[in-house]
C-alpha cells in the first residue's frame, strides 16, 4: 500500500513539471494564432496565461499590449444608429433654408435686390423658417433698395442729376458695398466732370472728379487721378493766361485821338460847296373848320387783362405743385433706413410718388404761363395805329368854294 501511494505521488509531480513547460509555449502559440485572426480577446487571454508562467517575457508583454489597444479601439467604434424619417426631413429643411439665405445674401451684396428678395422669400416658405427675423428684415431692405434703383433710373433719364444721385446714395445707406450703385455714381460724376471740362469750367470739373473718387474702384481711381491732374494743369494755365492779359491791359497807355488840323493845301483840295438858293416859302391854306368826333376806347386792354390773369393763375398753380413735391421729397430724404422707420418710409414714399404723378399737370401749367408771358409781351409791344375821326371843311383846289372831308 505504501509503495502504491509513493508511485502515484511521483507520477503526479513528474506530470506537473511536464505540463508547465508545454503550457507556456502552447499559450504563446495560441495567442499568436488568435492575434492573426483578429480575435483580440482570445489573444489577450492566452498571452496573460503565458505571462503567469513567465512574467518577464518581453514578446508576450508586447503582444498583450497590442491586443488591449485593439480591444479599446474596437469598443470605441459604435454602430451608427438609423435616423428617424422626421429627423431626416427637418435636417433637409434646415439645409434648404440655409442655402436660400446664403444665396440671398450673395445676391444682396452684388446689388441684385429683386433676385435676393426671391431667395429670401423662398427661405421663409420652408417649414419652421417662416418667422425668421433676419430674413424678414432683409426682404424690407431689398424692397427699399429696389424702389430707390427705379427712382434713380427714371430721374437720371429725365436729366435731373442731383435728385438721381440722392436716390443712389440712399441705396448705399442700406448696402454700402453695392458695386452696381457705386459704379453708377462714379460714371455719372465722371461724365458730369467731362462736360464741365469741355466748357472750360475747370474748377467745377475738378470737384466732380474728386466727388467720384470715394465710390470708384482701383482702376477707375487711377483714371480719375489722371483727370484731376490734367484739370489742375488746365486751370493753372487758364489762370496764368488771365493774369497775363490783365497785366498787359494795365501797362498799355491810354491815347486820345488827335483832331485833324486843316492846312492851306487841305483847304485848297476841299471840294467847293454847292451854292443853294433860298426857297420861297409857300403859303399854306389852313382849314376853315374842323369838327372832331369822339374816339373809340382802346380795344387791346381786355386781351391784356385776360392773358395776364391766365398766366398768373397757371404760374401760381405750378409753383404750388412744385413746392408740394419738394416738401414731400425732403420729408422722404429725412427718414432713416432702419426697421422702425419702414412704415413711415413706405407712407412717405407713396406720397412722393403721388406728387411726382402730377408732373404732367406741372409741365402744362408751365407751358401755359410761358405762352401767356409771350402773348402779353407781344400785346405790350404792339402799339395801335393812331386814328382821328373828324369832319374837316377845307377850300377846294379845283373850283371856288369849300369841301367837306371826313376821316375815319
Amino acid at each position: 500500500m505504501k509503495s502504491l501511494l509513493l508511485f502515484l505521488t511521483l507520477f503526479l509531480l513528474s506530470g506537473a513539471s511536464f505540463a508547465q513547460k508545454v503550457t507556456f509555449d502552447d499559450y504563446k502559440k495560441r495567442g499568436d494564432a488568435c492575434f492573426v485572426k483578429q480575435d483580440y480577446q482570445c489573444a489577450k487571454d492566452n498571452y496573460e496565461r503565458a505571462l503567469r508562467i513567465r512574467d518577464n517575457d518581453a514578446y508576450c508583454k508586447s503582444q498583450l499590449k497590442k491586443a488591449n489597444d485593439a480591444l479599446k479601439k474596437a469598443n470605441t467604434q459604435t454602430v451608427p444608429k438609423k435616423t428617424p424619417p422626421k429627423v431626416e426631413k427637418e435636417s433637409e429643411n434646415v439645409r434648404i433654408a440655409e442655402l436660400n439665405r446664403k444665396e440671398g445674401d450673395d445676391l444682396f451684396k452684388r446689388g441684385d435686390y429683386e433676385a435676393a428678395q426671391k431667395k429670401y422669400e423662398a427661405c421663409l416658405n420652408v417649414p419652421s423658417f417662416g418667422s425668421d427675423a433676419y430674413v424678414k428684415e432683409q426682404i424690407k431692405f431689398c424692397r427699399m433698395a429696389a424702389a430707390f434703383q427705379t427712382d434713380a433710373k427714371n430721374t437720371l433719364a429725365r436729366g435731373n442729376g442731383l435728385e438721381g444721385l440722392a436716390y443712389l446714395k440712399k441705396i448705399l445707406e442700406i448696402n454700402s458695398g453695392d458695386p452696381i450703385t457705386r459704379r453708377l455714381i462714379t460714371e455719372h460724376l465722371q461724365q458730369r466732370g467731362n462736360q464741365q471740362f469741355a466748357k472750360n469750367q475747370f474748377i467745377e470739373a475738378k470737384k466732380s472728379y474728386e466727388e467720384a473718387m470715394p465710390y470708384a474702384d482701383i482702376q477707375t481711381k487711377a483714371v480719375l487721378a489722371n483727370l484731376i491732374n490734367t484739370t489742375e494743369k488746365e486751370l493753372k494755365a487758364d489762370t496764368d493766361k488771365k493774369a497775363e492779359a490783365a497785366k498787359v491791359a494795365k501797362q498799355e497807355p491810354k491815347t486820345t485821338p488827335k483832331e485833324p488840323v486843316e492846312t492851306q493845301k487841305s483847304v485848297d483840295n476841299k471840294p467847293a460847296e454847292p451854292i443853294t438858293r433860298p426857297e420861297v416859302a409857300k403859303k399854306e391854306t389852313k382849314p376853315i373848320q374842323e369838327v372832331k368826333l369822339p374816339t373809340a376806347p382802346n380795344q387791346n386792354l381786355v386781351p391784356k387783362i385776360a392773358v395776364g390773369a391766365v398766366g398768373i393763375g397757371a404760374g401760381v398753380y405750378a409753383f404750388m405743385l412744385r413746392s408740394q413735391y419738394n416738401s414731400k421729397l425732403e420729408a422722404y430724404y429725412a427718414l432713416g433706413t432702419g426697421r422702425a422707420e419702414y412704415a413711415n418710409w413706405k407712407k412717405a414714399y407713396q406720397e412722393v410718388k403721388d406728387a411726382q404723378g402730377k408732373t404732367k399737370i406741372y409741365n402744362v401749367c408751365l407751358g401755359v404761363a410761358a405762352g401767356a408771358i409771350i402773348a402779353e409781351t407781344i400785346l405790350l409791344l404792339k402799339k395801335p395805329k393812331a386814328r382821328s375821326s373828324a369832319l374837316r371843311i377845307e377850300p377846294t383846289s379845283d373850283n371856288w368854294g369849300v369841301a367837306l372831308q371826313y376821316r375815319f
